[in-house]
């Protein structure tokens, strides 16, 4: 006997070919495995345990990691070197990575300099730009301070000028001399001319 659906398909067709019935296995394996994923996806995602609640001592330690995690270089003081009878002195303050202050080169039989500074640190280098009048003309030139103990190191390459501005020509080939080092000197020992 035929049996036909509301919708006119013969449903002994099924029954009796083979390849319907695979098709008909396939089909609820297909589902099976579907309504499986489907639970375990909802159980996964049905995350019923507390959240951590943390001591005040436990809060103030991850502070404390953080603020440790964005420390800085310290560059804040008074820094100078003397070699023969020339003198360069760095005053320094700084908030965070930025750096602001002063620096003054006393030069021996030429005009010395002095002004203020401003920069930025990156790692343990001071990147300054120096302000300043010399021989009558406003200059401005990039200063580099490499921080090593207790002392600047006064970064040196090669430089180029665009109007009033000295840099770095190729940043990637800055030195660092350890033979004239600026040395961390109390602010009040220095002669009052520097300040």
């Amino acid at each position: 006997m035929t049996v036909y659906h509301s919708d006119g398909v013969n449903t002994d067709m099924f029954r009796n070919n083979r390849t319907g019935t695979v098709i008909e296995l396939v089909y609820k394996k297909t589902m099976r495995s579907i309504t499986i994923l489907l639970i375990i996806l909802f159980l996964s995602c049905n995350d019923n345990s507390t959240p951590e609640i943390k001591s005040e001592a436990q809060k103030e330690k991850d502070r404390d990691a953080i603020d440790k995690s964005y420390s800085y270089t310290d560059f804040n003081g008074c820094f100078w070197m003397i070699t023969g009878k020339d003198t360069l002195v760095a005053w320094l303050a700084q908030t965070e990575n930025t750096i602001t202050g002063k620096l003054s080169f006393d030069n021996f039989e030429k005009d010395g300099s002095s002004g203020p500074v401003h920069g930025t640190i990156e790692g343990d280098v001071a990147k300054l730009w120096y302000s300043f009048q010399s021989e009558g003309m406003k200059s401005i030139m990039e200063v580099w301070l490499k921080k090593q103990g207790d002392t600047l190191l006064r970064g040196t390459g090669d430089s180029k000028v665009n109007e009033d501005s000295s840099y770095f020509a190729d940043r990637t080939a800055v030195n660092f001399n350890a033979d004239q080092p600026l040395r961390k000197v109390d602010c009040a020992e220095v002669p009052a001319k520097y300040k």
